[in-house]
């Protein structure tokens, strides 16, 4: 898979190599010239792992939370599963969203979620590591995120 993440890391690998010695638009330049082969899934962000038409829900989703959790043995975070035909035709590429859909058309799912505080989902006491300053360089938010495996920062 391809994910805007791969771009991310490209860019701050080739940066790191050249020591700063050509500007992030020139190493952008040459980000945005390669084929997305050489980028597709570099950053480890999208790994995936590819199952069966016939695998079950259970183990379409023991493989994303066992991987979330570092007990799987696939190794990085799992986070798109392609349900894969016998020929070898992706059939759909199930992911978290689809959970999360398909759990909030049952009531007892969508209620437990409503009732959920907020401070499941309260991080404060790690927020600054995956910070930046309204004045670092745009170089550095980037840094973070490549080496955090995140999204945002």
């Amino acid at each position: 898979f391809f994910d805007y993440m791969d771009i991310n890391h490209r860019l701050i690998q080739i940066l790191r190599k050249s020591k700063s010695d050509i500007p992030a638009s020139r190493a952008m330049e040459r980000v945005v010239a390669m084929p997305v082969g050489a980028l597709a899934n570099c950053s480890g962000h999208s790994a995936y792992v590819p199952m069966a038409a016939e695998s079950s829900l259970r183990d379409v989703l023991r493989l994303i939370s066992d991987s979330a959790r570092g007990d799987s043995e696939a190794g990085p975070m799992v986070r798109r599963v392609p349900i894969v035909s016998h020929g070898g035709e992706v059939l759909h590429v199930f992911s978290c969203l689809d959970f999360l859909d398909l759990a909030l058309q049952f009531p007892g799912p969508s209620v437990m979620l409503r009732a959920q505080s907020a401070k499941t989902f309260d991080n404060r006491g790690t927020i600054l590591q995956a910070s930046v300053m309204t004045t670092d360089p745009v170089t550095s938010a980037l840094e973070i995120m490549d080496a955090e495996h995140l999204t945002v920062c």
